[in-house]
């Protein structure tokens, strides 16, 4: 559900997020963020407490948007998903940010005294639960092999999924819905064994 923030908030939220998601959370500092959103430090401190708040705000920001985008209907399978990815790309061109953001945050986030630390284990956690079900819809609609174990594969698909990205972060050259095409017919052959 959307939270009510004002203009103010959410350009500080813009200047936040361009900042983490080239700097980091631990190298982008309150005063890179207040000069990117045309404030004072003491005038982001008035909207936004602390650092972490800043950071949890983005992240809760973040997962509004993209909610659309990674939710999963109870009808989908995983072919259904995987197939999903490529208008996924053509639809949002701003999912870069988003996507650079998440992966240096989740990064970051793995030390367990990070403050993004519980949002990103639910995160992948949610993720690959969500991903499991699709699996399980998929061998229930025999389109892949009844024996094969649904939360093994629902990691494998987001490690591959995460491991596009970040490849495709470093380089333009690596074709993202390319993968998840090919991983969608390795998926397809799976059912035939």
């Amino acid at each position: 559900m959307p939270t009510d923030r004002s203009p103010t908030q959410d350009r500080i939220l813009d200047a936040a997020e361009a900042v983490f998601a080239s700097k980091g959370y631990r190298g982008g500092a309150l005063n890179d963020v207040a000069l990117a959103a045309g404030y004072t430090r003491a005038g982001l401190l008035h909207h936004f407490p602390s650092k972490e708040a800043l950071l949890l705000a983005i992240l809760e920001r973040r997962d509004e948007r993209l909610h659309a985008l990674e939710s999963i209907a109870p009808d989908e399978s995983i072919g259904d998903v995987l197939s999903a990815v490529p208008r996924a790309f053509e639809r949002y061109p701003e999912l870069r940010m988003f996507i650079q953001l998440g992966h240096i945050v989740s990064a970051e986030a793995s030390s367990p005294d990070h403050p993004a630390h519980d949002w990103s284990v639910a995160r992948e956690r949610q993720l690959r639960e969500d991903l499991a079900k699709a699996v399980d819809r998929a061998k229930e609609r025999g389109e892949l092999a009844a024996d094969i174990d649904s939360q093994a594969l629902a990691a494998l698909v987001l490690g591959a999924f995460e491991g596009l990205e970040a490849q495709w972060l470093l380089d333009d050259q690596v074709d993202i819905a390319s993968g998840m095409q090919i991983l969608q017919r390795l998926l397809g052959s799976a059912a035939r064994v």
